[in-house]
């Protein structure tokens, strides 16, 4: 990461501010700071740690909410998240840019309830995050937040130090970025996101261990391509009459939905073993609930052993069978020779567990379709 025009800058104490961490504030509140460098006034540096609290809070918001991640038993940002979700009117769906301007009014708020959590943020973070900077001067001194309030003044244009940031004395608690960083940070906003994230994708793997696609659950979706499985069971109910939603036993029509049946929240992908056509009343009352596996997994298993064996046997193109040659590790041939019993061994024990994880992630088990 470092560059030779930016000599000076303690690269290694930015990098330290990302390691051992035992929370996951340091990744969002530099990511934060990268994402309202486009709004900072380049006059006077200045951003407003309320801003960037108000952001930490607005990225977070979707992997808990949607995804159910855990973000650790101390992480105070989770705490947070569910707090405000029981307590508000902002719903899972709600994009960032809405729970951000909703947290910036809760901030100037003087009776809100949300503004202590918010402000004991407010109080630790900024400093806590400079620690790497000065790790040596503040060895033995606690609490530490006063001593790198003046630190981080002292030491500001030293280039011993140049720390990141400052602090201003104001009521609104400012921070002043350094003129020598904020142009290392503009010039590598995209690497620096990028190495962010990288961390704090270890850091959740080791809070959801055996949870998949971590990686892509930190972000909404800009949109779902179901493309591909659309075209696949289209094909098929237009040859095979017979196949009947699994859940309720409805006719299936051209007016199909596409069900994950270990929900997507959890899976994060859309391989077509893991989806069956329903119809849209059973797919919104089941939402991300996990099916009761006693009552739906065979039959799903069942639907798509046949299914399967129809579509190799039709004359199309056979690359839409991937994610099923990737799973069995066959070619096409193999999987329509492969017997009903092989076939469900191999998605039961690819599926069981992945709803024991999402059960133990706090997704609800055992739904069951109510006509």
């Amino acid at each position: 990461m470092k560059s030779n025009s930016f000599s000076n800058l303690s690269i290694n104490s930015l990098a330290q501010s990302l390691k051992q961490t035992t929370n996951s504030y340091k990744f969002y509140w530099l990511l934060s700071i990268i994402e309202q460098l486009n709004f900072v006034d380049f006059e006077t540096k200045h951003l407003s740690t309320k801003d960037i609290v108000a952001r930490m809070i607005a990225k977070i918001w979707y992997p808990i909410n949607h995804h159910n991640l855990s973000f650790g038993k101390q992480d105070k940002l989770g705490e947070i998240v569910n707090f405000i979700k029981m307590n508000s009117e902002i719903t899972i769906k709600d994009s960032e840019e809405v729970i951000f301007e909703f947290l910036k009014e809760e901030f100037q708020n003087p009776k809100s309830q949300f503004k202590k959590l918010l402000k004991d943020l407010q109080r630790y973070v900024p400093f806590r995050f400079l620690t790497p900077w000065f790790k040596f001067e503040l060895q033995g001194i606690e609490p530490k937040e006063k001593r790198i309030k003046e630190l981080s003044s002292l030491h500001f244009l030293d280039s011993n130090f140049l720390p990141l940031y400052r602090f201003l004395n104001t009521e609104e608690q400012i921070i002043e970025m350094s003129p020598y960083w904020i142009d290392y940070l503009k010039n590598n906003q995209k690497i620096l996101a990028d190495f962010c994230y990288w961390n704090l994708v270890n850091y959740l793997q080791t809070k959801n261990p055996n949870t998949p696609n971590i990686a892509f659950k930190l972000f909404m979706p800009k949109e779902r391509d179901l493309r591909k499985a659309r075209y696949f069971w289209s094909l098929v109910l237009k040859k095979d009459s017979n196949i009947h939603c699994i859940y309720s036993g409805f006719n299936l029509n051209d007016n199909f939905t596409i069900d994950h049946f270990v929900p997507w929240s959890f899976v994060a992908h859309d391989k077509l073993w893991n989806l069956i056509p329903t119809s849209q009343i059973v797919n919104s009352q089941k939402g991300n609930s996990i099916p009761s596996l006693e009552s739906y997994l065979t039959p799903f298993i069942k639907t798509q052993f046949e299914t399967l064996k129809f579509f190799i046997n039709l004359d199309k193109e056979k690359k839409i069978l991937e994610d099923y040659a990737i799973l069995f590790d066959s070619d096409f041939n193999s999987m329509l020779s492969m017997s009903f019993s092989n076939f469900k061994t191999k998605l039961e024990d690819t599926i069981k567990p992945l709803c024991q994880i999402a059960s133990n992630n706090g997704f609800q088990m055992n739904w069951k379709f109510k006509n």
